[in-house]
């Protein structure tokens, strides 16, 4: 994949995860995204039940 086209699957991806998660919790970036890609591809294949799971990163907390 070309990096336009990984931008693109960690953007739509961050916006999907949006969308079934608390926003206000939810407060990573697209960049803490692409760093997360290989978990967000798992939560992202079990939509739209993603279960609630709290993530630690960087002093983050991010609600799936």
């Amino acid at each position: 994949q070309t990096i336009y086209e990984y931008q693109e699957l960690v953007e739509r991806l961050h916006n999907s995860l949006r969308r079934f998660c608390i926003p206000v919790v939810f407060s990573t970036s697209p960049q803490s995204t692409a760093a997360m890609l290989p978990i967000l591809l798992y939560f992202d294949a079990l939509r739209p039940g993603i279960p609630a799971r709290v993530l630690q990163e960087n002093g983050k907390r991010t609600l799936f």
